[in-house]
């Protein structure tokens, strides 16, 4: 499939996400539809970053986790299950590094904020995707920062960050990205 194809089947996965949300108070629709767009972009996420082949090899499953307090709930779960290079994804929700295993991405919740710096150094260098939501995510050392601004969720990349975890992030996802880099 081409990268733009690819890019075209992001967004409109992204609009699906939003309209197939239930109805509850417009706050929690809005908390839904976030964490339903930033599910959409965890697996697509999948399709614009190269793991070294050694990641990949020896394993029929790729692996999604949550770290800390998981403010998906169900939203991700439609993820299970789903083939990404030809591995099926499986969804974990740890709550300590030692829970990770054979992990590919690794969403950081909010709830971890405090412990960031310490999460990234003890993750430096490992071949995992390293996602988080907090505003200076990606300037810590974070890979990929999944970010509100003006109501919609945008993408902020440390490029060297993931270079450094032998990670290579597609050139059309940088273009759609703020490039950051490590304070």
């Amino acid at each position: 499939m081409s990268k733009r194809r690819t890019f075209i089947s992001v967004v409109i996965m992204v609009w699906v996400a939003l309209f197939s949300l239930s109805k509850a108070t417009a706050e929690s629709d809005y908390s839904s539809a976030e964490y339903a767009i930033k599910a959409a972009f965890l697996y697509n996420l999948t399709k614009f970053v190269e793991w070294p082949p050694e990641v990949l090899s020896n394993t029929d499953s790729f692996c999604i986790a949550i770290l800390g307090r998981d403010p998906f709930g169900e939203t991700i779960d439609v993820l299970q299950n789903k083939e990404v290079r030809g591995r099926k994804i499986v969804v974990q929700r740890v709550t300590t590094l030692e829970n990770l295993g054979r992990c590919h991405i690794l969403f950081i919740s909010n709830s971890e904020n405090d412990r960031i710096r310490s999460i990234l150094e003890r993750l430096r260098n490992r071949p995992i995707l390293i996602v988080g939501e907090s505003d200076d995510f990606a300037r810590q050392g974070g890979m990929i920062s999944l970010v509100k601004r003006e109501n919609k969720v945008k993408l902020e990349i440390n490029p060297k960050a993931a270079e450094q975890s032998g990670l290579k992030i597609s050139s059309h996802l940088l273009k759609l990205a703020t490039i950051v880099e490590s304070r």
